[in-house]
């Protein structure tokens, strides 16, 4: 089993708390969709302090009408060991829907990981 030293972590983050990227999705010059990442907040996990990272990404416009999309991904790391600790996805997409939920459990090297489809 392998272990990792704290020297092995950076001492500090290239980003911050409030900070995101927003970007508009074209095709052909069209925009069809929005996608963001942002790190809206340091948040505690199960007595750890972790740095909540999310991802959108959604159809707009009149995309939107034909093809709704409404995706997100959390994803919490450690503000130590910048190791995750959960991932969350949950797809929206026209007629299809998933919830996707991983908890990682570092002591042991295990992770938990549930999958759920939603049919419309």
């Amino acid at each position: 089993m392998a272990t990792l030293s704290p020297s092995a972590f950076p001492s500090q983050v290239p980003y911050k708390a409030q900070e995101f990227l927003r970007y508009d999705l074209s095709y052909l010059g069209v925009k069809g969709g929005e996608a963001l990442l942002e790190v809206p907040e340091k948040v505690f996990v199960g007595g750890h302090q972790v740095w909540h990272i999310r991802s959108e990404v959604r159809s707009t416009g009149w995309v939107r009408t034909f093809y709704k999309v409404q995706d997100t991904f959390d994803t919490y790391i450690d503000t130590e060991t910048l190791l995750p600790l959960i991932m969350e996805k949950n797809i929206d997409e026209r007629n299809y829907s998933r919830r996707k939920l991983i908890v990682f459990d570092h002591d042991t090297c295990q992770a938990l990981y549930i999958s759920d489809k939603y049919p419309q």
